[in-house]
């Protein structure tokens, strides 16, 4: 069984090191009274349909994602279900692959689930999620921050980290994203997704492992050379 992501959005526990006394505690967990709880003294109001609302506005909303992704609408009906439970009005909307991909480069969509970028430090998956220069006016397309993020301090920590090679520059740098990431929630981690890989060592050695995930290990990633710099042959 998956467990929940992070609410930082670092892989655990390979990014353990990146994780401080600050966010650790920003962990996702199923409470259906709690957050009856939060909402109501937030000022919504139980309808009489069983869902939440707010100045006669039901707490409703919609998760897109293509039909034929599975594994993708699974989960969605999962959470919708869930949602549910605790007063959301959450529907699933299944669609073509072209229209879910041109949704979400548009910013035309209530809620979405897709995957992250990888790469050999967090920088990656933040840059892609947080970038405000990668985003676009929604109706137009953009190249990450599709949920349309604006925040002058999440740029700043971007820019620092890609601009210095100092070690303690880039991990306060992502601490910052890190937090900003757990309590903001620009975006919501879900679960850990899997990069594939296969590999044989008689011939060569340093491969990524789990116990040492230097890199993604797939063959068609950006960061083949980063594995190849690694790698030692068998003597």
């Amino acid at each position: 069984m998956q467990g929940p992501g992070s609410l930082t959005g670092l892989t655990l526990p390979s990014d353990q090191s990146y994780l401080t006394s600050a966010t650790e505690q920003y962990t996702a967990t199923y409470d259906a009274a709690q957050a009856k709880q939060i909402l109501t003294k937030a000022g919504w109001k139980m309808g009489s349909n069983g869902f939440f609302e707010l100045g006669g506005k039901p707490l409703a909303f919609s998760i897109e994602d293509p039909s034929a992704y599975t594994d993708f609408i699974t989960d969605d009906q999962i959470m919708s279900a869930e949602l549910k439970k605790v007063g959301m009005d959450v529907t699933v909307t299944g669609t073509s692959v072209q229209k879910w991909t041109t949704d979400l480069n548009d910013g035309t969509f209530q809620s979405i689930a897709h995957w992250g970028n990888s790469g050999p430090t967090p920088y990656y998956l933040y840059n892609n999620w947080l970038n405000s220069t990668l985003t676009a006016p929604v109706g137009k397309p953009a190249s990450g921050d599709y949920e349309r993020f604006n925040s002058p301090q999440a740029d700043k920590f971007l820019a620092e980290y890609a601009s210095s090679d100092s070690s303690t520059t880039q991990d306060a740098a992502i601490a910052g994203i890190e937090k900003i990431v757990a309590t903001q929630l620009p975006v919501i981690p879900l679960f850990y997704g899997v990069a594939w890989d296969e590999y044989h060592t008689n011939k060569f050695t340093g491969w990524p492992t789990p116990t040492n995930p230097y890199a993604p290990g797939e063959p068609t990633g950006p960061f083949n050379e980063i594995t190849v710099l690694h790698l030692k042959p068998v003597s």
